[in-house]
């Protein structure tokens, strides 16, 4: 590929605080690809599309291509989400802030103001234990909906872009950005690529850490998540029984492709919203702490309105690769 120079005026002491800011978010790099789109292991007549249940499942798997791009390898903690809250509202702690602080933003072109405080239910009137507390600082953030999590992205682009036009700066497409579904999919997916007779083989999985099974060579459950029932209603794992009832600090599960709580701990928002005569919603992907193991799997999703708040949903960041974006890194 070839790299343009970011532009004349150019200031090498800016181009180093937007990649420290990039570096600070532990982002991984994904290469442009193909990917099968859809993979559960639900079929035929048992590939549903549930309104009760919220699962969503494709009736068909396929072939999906995705530009390259970075996303971050954990999903937004509650200190990282604090120093937006802090930043916006000019207050230094938690204490003095109220249950309500507003923040106006642009979404797809339409102004939108929102309260930026979670709602942490769970914690009932201590919720601000988990907003307070330094046990909880690398916790992922909960209790935001869509628009919040948008909110939270849009201060990150408006750091970027403060730093950009102080230093007179021509990059004007690197922004973070909410991962879309197709890309979250894509990072999830859990590949192998071998060779037989020069050809690439690549072995696509359902869930995303390696290998089929839920558990370790030790036995060991490789994420945090709910019941695992039969299909005549015997219970064979019930919620507690992996010793984590609740929400892991992040990092806490290593998925395939150096990511980490892919599956498990908290589901996360992504970018895509469906609207159509059946249904209608923002794509969660991912499962949580009380969903079963099917909701973990790469190929199936829920919808939630973008208003939706919940102890179970959180979100991560990522970047679309350009050639702005290249060039930072390179130079880094």
């Amino acid at each position: 590929m070839i790299i343009p120079t970011i532009g004349q005026s150019q200031n090498k002491k800016a181009i180093k605080e937007l990649g420290n800011i990039i570096d600070s978010h532990d982002l991984i790099l994904f290469s442009e690809g193909k990917f099968t789109k859809g993979i559960c292991s639900l079929h035929g007549s048992d590939r549903i599309q549930s309104l009760d249940h919220n699962l969503f499942v494709q009736d068909i798997p396929y072939r999906e291509d995705c530009t390259a791009f970075l996303l971050c390898d954990h999903e937004v903690t509650v200190k990282e989400y604090l120093d937006f809250i802090f930043q916006v509202s000019g207050k230094e702690n938690i204490n003095q802030i109220k249950k309500e602080e507003f923040y106006s933003f642009l979404l797809n072109q339409k102004k939108i103001t929102i309260n930026i405080i979670p709602s942490i239910s769970f914690m009932a009137k201590k919720e601000k234990v988990y907003l307070i507390d330094d046990t909880y600082s690398e916790f992922p953030i909960i209790g935001i909906n869509w628009l919040q999590a948008n909110a939270y992205i849009h201060w990150l682009n408006q750091k970027l872009s403060n730093i950009k036009s102080e230093n007179n700066l021509s990059v004007n497409s690197i922004n973070f950005i909410l991962p879309n579904s197709e890309q979250w999919e894509y990072a999830a997916a859990i590949y192998k690529d071998t060779k037989d007779n020069k050809k690439k083989i690549r072995e696509i999985k359902y869930y995303p850490f390696d290998g089929f099974e839920l558990t370790d060579e030790k036995g060991q459950y490789k994420a945090n998540f709910g019941n695992i029932t039969t299909e005549f209603g015997v219970c064979l794992k019930p919620l507690p029984s992996e010793g984590f009832s609740q929400i892991k600090p992040t990092k806490s599960y290593n998925s395939y492709n150096k990511l980490y709580d892919m599956a498990g701990n908290v589901s996360e928002w992504t970018a895509t919203k469906i609207n159509n005569e059946d249904y209608s919603g923002v794509i969660v992907k991912g499962g949580s702490f009380v969903s079963p193991p099917i909701y973990m799997q790469n190929g199936v999703h829920q919808l939630y309105e973008e208003t939706y708040q919940s102890n179970e949903i959180g979100f991560r960041i990522g970047l679309i690769l350009n050639d702005d974006l290249m060039k930072i890194i390179e130079f880094k």
